[in-house]
């Protein structure tokens, strides 16, 4: 029997972590399932939506503010995990992190899983802006009496290859990037990731440290002869350039917005794929390979 927080529910991520909470014989039999959610977010129908389906299974909505000590205290009490799903700037994902994460340590919460659920945030290029603050709370989270484990599952295999975004342009037939194409990196889905970090999440022979896993380790070439094999049409490698270009043009962007985006492009391209993935932890869990996501998306 386990009491669980999840902070993000309203998100992509942190609602299908809530998901496969409730299906864990810890939660569903006799545990407790909460999710903080801050006032107004559920003004947002879809949002609303998603979380009424959670509650009606179960779930309790725990009302809070990352911000609000008075309110973390109350929702980390007599919980035994907290998992973070929080996504945004350095006020939610360090200073919000740091402040739900030190609640959870004065009510004696157990274990905490911060917000990292990507490529390898501790080997990327330290001048990414999207991953140092994750970081500098990671940094601080582990100096906390909690048994903190940090989820690492690459990119978002689903979000990556697609035929409406991510690096396919289905118009051109062509997988983009920046490089010679050869770059691999780690990607794994939404819903893999989530399944994962709800059983890492109640698993008692699990040990604090980094957990790494990945559906798949591919360059953009590989991933469009994967596409091309599937469809039957012929999809090429589009390279915007070198990466000392795309170097250049992070250091050239004047739109914020836009240099997160180049500087997201440069660390998928050259941070170290993970050495030792777990993803034989749980045999139950079928991960979706890259032919499997580009035959449910392409075929």
């Amino acid at each position: 029997m386990a009491n669980v927080l999840v902070a993000g529910a309203t998100g992509m991520l942190g609602s299908r972590i809530a998901h496969h909470l409730l299906n864990q014989p810890a939660v569903a039999q006799g545990g407790r399932l909460g999710l903080l959610v801050r006032a107004g977010s559920l003004d947002d129908p879809a949002k609303r939506a998603g979380i009424d389906e959670l509650v009606v299974r179960g779930a309790v909505v725990v009302p809070g503010d990352l911000h609000d000590d008075g309110a973390l205290n109350e929702a980390t009490s007599g919980v035994d995990v907290v998992i973070s799903a929080v996504q945004g700037g350095a006020r939610v994902v360090t200073d919000g992190q740091v402040k739900l994460a030190r609640s959870a340590e004065r009510n004696g919460v157990r274990r905490f899983i911060p917000s990292d659920f990507a490529i390898d945030i501790f080997s990327a290029d330290p001048g990414a802006p999207m991953f140092a603050a994750r970081r500098r709370a990671d940094e601080i989270i582990d100096t906390l009496n909690l048994e903190v484990l940090h989820v690492l599952t690459g990119g978002f295999l689903d979000k990556m290859v697609r035929p409406d975004g991510g690096i396919v342009d289905s118009g051109s037939q062509a997988v983009t990037c920046w490089g010679t194409g050869t770059e691999p990196s780690n990607m794994t889905t939404v819903e893999d990731t989530a399944r994962l970090t709800a059983r890492l999440a109640l698993d008692d022979a699990v040990s604090a440290g980094v957990h790494t896993f990945a559906a798949t380790e591919a360059t953009p070439k590989q991933i469009a002869e994967e596409i091309s094999r599937v469809t039957g049409r012929t999809y090429t490698v589009n390279s915007r350039g070198t990466l000392d270009e795309l170097r250049e043009a992070i250091s050239n962007a004047h739109d914020p917005a836009a240099a997160i985006g180049l500087w997201y492009q440069l660390v998928v391209a050259t941070t170290p794929t993970f050495t030792a993935p777990e993803n034989d932890r749980y045999p139950d869990i079928e991960l979706t390979t890259l032919h499997e996501q580009v035959r449910q998306a392409f075929g």
